[in-house]
């Protein structure tokens, strides 16, 4: 009786409007989490969340389709906005800190860490059991573009006396956010690759957070619109076939109860009778079905010719 009563308790909640907007903010804080935290996932967050964004809204009461279109729009605009804002406060503060790969490939750095296009950058990178022709440089990802790799080879070096060499090279670098690693031949078959850092920073706190806001949003409606739209389409097509064949079987039911509901007066006692009945149930007339076979002689047999009023072979009368 308790497990009854709880769950009257929670279908009451659930078709309520208090109920209808706890399934709105759960979707909203679980298609969140899932965008922020689910990229180990590759690319199911993005159709989990259209998924969550269309039956969790629709079991809490939000059953029409435009209904749930206007709420996937507003949700998906929250959930860009959001996620790019907790990126940019998350990457704002990012401090600069060397990379490495062993002891092969230590202190790894750009220097200044932030600055402008006007600023000229330092790499500088620590590398054991090199010579100063070695083949020693950095890879740079722009932040925005992951498509724009850069390498700029470290021409310069010089000896740190524990048999290590330094190497470096300065160069300017067009408006962006970059991320890199460094890389050194250590013979013709091993290369050898530090971890990715950060650096430079080359834009303003402002501008972060406009491109933050503008790529998330953008990726958002992009990639989980995409999936919320298939996700509405498939359960139109489902719930249109379903109403067509429930439409169907209708139309059915009601052409064989209209035909057993059909009657025909008996033309010897006038009562009504059901169209499929052989004999009349008041007063046990026989019917004889229509197109049913040639008439024959009830003495002799013999086939006659409809309407006949004797029998052509005995010369028996007919009953009419």
């Amino acid at each position: 009786m308790a497990e009854t009563g709880t769950n009257v308790k929670w279908q009451q909640f659930r078709k309520s409007k208090m109920g209808l907007v706890f399934g709105m903010v759960l979707t909203a804080l679980l298609s969140f989490v899932l965008l922020l935290y689910g990229g180990f996932l590759f690319c199911l967050p993005t159709i989990l969340v259209a998924v969550i964004m269309y039956f969790i809204p629709r079991y809490f009461g939000l059953v029409g389709k435009k209904k749930l279109v206007v709420f996937g729009l507003v949700l998906m605009l929250f959930l860009g906005l959001a996620s790019g804002y907790t990126v940019y406060l998350v990457v704002k503060d990012i401090q600069p800190s060397p990379v490495s790969s062993g002891d092969i490939l230590t202190q790894g750095l750009v220097t200044p860490f932030r600055g402008g296009e006007a600023q000229s950058f330092n790499f500088t990178v620590d590398v054991k059991g090199a010579s100063a022709s070695s083949q020693v440089w950095v890879n740079l990802y722009d932040y925005f573009n992951t498509n724009d790799l850069r390498r700029i080879n470290l021409t310069h070096s010089f000896s740190n006396g524990d048999g290590t060499l330094t190497f470096y090279q300065e160069t300017q670098l067009p408006r962006s956010i970059y991320r890199h690693n460094f890389h050194f031949n250590q013979s013709a078959t091993t290369e050898v690759v530090t971890n990715t850092g950060w650096g430079p920073f080359m834009i303003t706190d402002t501008e972060l957070l406009t491109q933050e806001l503008y790529y998330n949003t953008l990726y958002v409606f992009l990639n989980v619109g995409l999936w919320f739209a298939f996700v509405i389409m498939a359960t139109w097509w489902m719930d249109s076939s379903k109403k067509k064949m429930e439409a169907a079987q209708k139309l059915k039911k009601e052409a064989e109860v209209a035909k057993t509901q059909e009657k025909f007066v008996c033309s010897e006692c006038g009562a009504d009778v059901p169209v499929d009945a052989k004999e009349c149930p008041q007063c046990g007339e026989k019917f004889e079905d229509e197109g049913g076979g040639p008439e024959k002689c009830p003495a002799c047999g013999k086939e006659v010719a409809p309407g006949a009023t004797s029998c052509w072979n005995c010369g028996k009368e007919l009953k009419k």
